[in-house]
């Protein structure tokens, strides 16, 4: 396996791994949103409110995840360009823009993490009822 394969297939890993954080956004949405509903069925406006500030966290964080996306969506389109059987000057030209792409990505891992982690503690806090 070349080294531009072994890009390619770790950048693959990397898509899955960003899709099944975004479904998993999307859920924690989805309960965050029923537990808004239920909160001001029975009469907690408090906890519905406070609930909705997580949720306006975890909008962040499926920004954040659309932004992983489309990092690692450049870093394949530049991969994608590699010629079958590439100079090692091809492949240089080729790798430095996707590096850049990958540290966006690095970067925005870190973001997101402190994002969940926000959101973490702010659905505790309002569980444990302060």
């Amino acid at each position: 396996m070349s080294l531009v394969d072994g890009v390619r297939a770790g950048l693959r890993t990397l898509v899955a791994g960003i899709d099944r954080a975004g479904q998993e956004a999307a859920a924690a949405d989805h309960g965050a949103r029923q537990a808004v509903a239920h909160a001001v069925a029975v009469g907690f406006v408090g906890v519905a409110q406070s609930l909705s500030r997580v949720r306006e966290v975890i909008g962040q964080i499926q920004a954040g995840i659309g932004g992983l996306a489309a990092h690692t969506s450049e870093a394949a389109t530049a991969l994608a360009n590699v010629p079958r059987q590439p100079t090692p000057q091809e492949v240089i030209a080729t790798l430095a823009p996707v590096a850049e792409k990958l540290s966006r990505v690095h970067d925005g891992v870190g973001g997101c993490i402190g994002l969940v982690d926000q959101a973490r503690q702010m659905t505790a806090t309002v569980l444990r009822g302060r």
